[in-house]
């Protein structure tokens, strides 16, 4: 019969060696966590796609001190990440279309192959096309929430932008669409001040630069021209594109970046053979009369 003092050793003994054991497994676990928070802490860069607007939330920062957030900058792009038009002839999907057209046309009928003097000469002509448009279209939010989401960052002095390709001779229209859906990026804009450059024109707190630019050369020579830049950029695009060439601006200018692409227009865009013989009539019908047939009124046509 063992006595109750070897017991009690024993005991003593099983205990110490999971006490030990769990330390260790703690000390792991500790370990991870600190390299996990040392990564997120020295992350330079991140990508994410979303279809949801108030995901960027998760992604500005907003649980971080004051002294953090006003480092901080959301830029958003404005055709199909804050708003589309009421139909489809306008939208993105609608404009890569077109501008297609224009190519082909100067290039065998295929834009394969274009060299940049047909891409210039395409773009330039459908240009024309897409001003006109513009000026002719209504707009919706693409996500109601997102005037909640712009209310959160105002609320928490969070600089904001917007910054788009649609081009520098709709500053006006686009001010008149934007106050057709309640949002106004004047306030708590990252620069108020009007500028007009050869490349872009910086009005109401929204950037505006011509179709086919690069976004991040232009957004250097932005940051060079006011003096400042921000130590952290969260970018909200529906294109691919425009996310690499912001990434590779701030990794030049070694500021902090969220990429975000932003599909909440995606299946609403989206074009269709079908689809695309909407746009060809809602265009043809408004060079005819001047008015812009809704998505439904156009499918009466025959197709």
């Amino acid at each position: 019969m063992i006595s109750k003092f070897y017991k009690t050793l024993l005991c003593l003994n099983f205990l110490f060696l999971f006490s030990f054991s769990f330390g260790m497994q703690q000390g792991v676990q500790d370990n991870n966590l600190v390299k996990i928070e040392k990564e997120v802490r020295f992350a330079k860069s991140l990508e994410i796609d979303t279809q949801n607007i108030t995901d960027i939330l998760n992604y500005v920062g907003l649980d971080k001190d004051v002294n953090e957030l006003e480092k901080t900058l959301v830029i958003f792009d404005i055709d199909g990440v804050v708003m589309i038009p009421k139909q489809l002839l306008g939208n993105d999907p609608w404009a890569y279309y077109e501008g297609d057209k224009f190519i082909a046309k100067y290039n065998n009928g295929t834009v394969k192959g274009a060299s940049k003097e047909v891409f210039i000469k395409g773009m330039a002509e459908f240009k024309q096309v897409w001003s006109f448009v513009q000026n002719n279209v209504e707009v919706k939010l693409v996500d109601e929430k997102f005037t909640d989401v712009l209310e959160k960052l105002f609320k928490n002095c969070i600089k904001i932008m917007g910054f788009t390709a649609r081009g520098t001779d709709l500053v006006d229209r686009t001010k008149y669409q934007m106050d057709s859906i309640n949002v106004d990026f004047s306030k708590n804009a990252y620069c108020l001040e009007n500028i007009k450059t050869k490349d872009y024109i910086n009005k109401n707190g929204v950037l505006f630069v011509d179709l086919g630019v690069s976004k991040g050369e232009i957004l250097k020579r932005f940051f060079a021209h006011i003096g400042k830049k921000p130590g952290k950029i969260v970018f909200i695009d529906d294109q691919p594109k425009n996310i690499k060439t912001i990434k590779e601006m701030c990794e030049q200018e070694n500021i902090s970046f969220v990429g975000i692409r932003y599909g909440g227009a995606d299946e609403i865009s989206k074009l269709d053979d079908t689809k695309k013989k909407i746009c060809d009539i809602q265009l043809e019908r408004l060079r005819e009369t001047g008015k812009v047939l809704s998505d439904k009124e156009a499918g009466l046509f025959e197709i």
